[in-house]
């Protein structure tokens, strides 16, 4: 399992000041609002800076963020769109599509617009990261490695991409390899529940079913509704004939996330 992590354009939720009466410039109030996780607003001021000027390409852009964080791919992509139309060194909006392509499943499309993102802004580590996870997913698993370096030399404190470097190297059987990911990523984060449920899964196969229960164990006491994280470490009991330790871990996993089929398949 990889994190994935979104760049908004250099915002950061939550940590903007209150909105003041004097902020009637639309667009700062947007990107304010855009920050503050007020997408509903950002998108209502992106689009009156967007009547006022229908060329301003960065509120396009903004507005396609604001969309693709509530969820409308097809909005976000056609925002994006619009300001490559009128900007096409627009790095943010290249790697928004690419976003939004990764979703649909077109990795290809994907990896392109991601190409040309880090073309124009070889410095961003967040679109790195997301290259790499498209790599991996299409089982490009030396590429995704690659650009999880990319982002560690860029951003050594990146800890979900030592998480998903380790993901991808354990997928190409080097084991030893991606335990240490994971234990760097535990090293920046101790509070990183899914490096520990990963690296978890990687003990297991090494043979070391101690030290695996234990990074379970520690992953529950972070987040005791990771569904998951329970799911591993039933399948884990079931292997060692702890039946009912199973069961119990398993219908955690069931009231926590009825809708997960790999619960009822395991």
């Amino acid at each position: 399992m990889r994190s994935l992590f979104i760049l908004l354009a250099g915002l950061f939720f939550l940590i903007s000041p209150p909105l003041r009466a004097q902020d009637d410039d639309p667009a700062k109030r947007g990107k304010t609002r855009l920050e503050q996780g007020d997408f509903d607003g950002a998108i209502a001021d992106f689009t009156s800076v967007i009547q006022a000027n229908p060329r301003q390409a960065e509120a396009y852009s903004e507005r396609g963020i604001a969309k693709y964080c509530k969820d409308d791919f097809d909005g976000a992509a056609a925002d994006e769109e619009a300001a490559i139309k009128i900007d096409p060194k627009n790095a943010p909006a290249f790697y928004y599509r690419g976003l939004v392509k990764y979703h649909k499943q077109d990795l290809d499309g994907a990896i392109a617009d991601f190409n040309r993102a880090i073309e124009l802004d070889p410095k961003d580590p967040d679109v790195f990261n997301n290259r790499g996870d498209a790599r991996d997913d299409k089982g490009d698993f030396a590429g995704a490695i690659s650009d999880y370096g990319h982002v560690i030399e860029l951003d050594p404190k990146y800890a979900a991409a030592y998480n998903n470097r380790g993901n991808a190297e354990r997928e190409k059987g080097d084991v030893n390899a991606a335990i240490s990911d994971f234990t760097r990523a535990i090293a920046l984060n101790p509070k990183y529940a899914l490096a520990f449920r990963n690296r978890a899964n990687a003990k297991k196969i090494a043979g070391d079913k101690e030290g695996a229960f234990a990074d379970y164990d520690k992953a529950l006491e972070i987040d005791p509704k990771y569904a998951d994280a329970y799911l591993d470490r039933g399948v884990a009991k079931d292997e060692k004939h702890d039946f009912d330790g199973a069961i119990a871990d398993f219908n955690h996993a069931i009231e926590l996330d009825p809708n997960n089929a790999s619960v009822y398949n395991d």
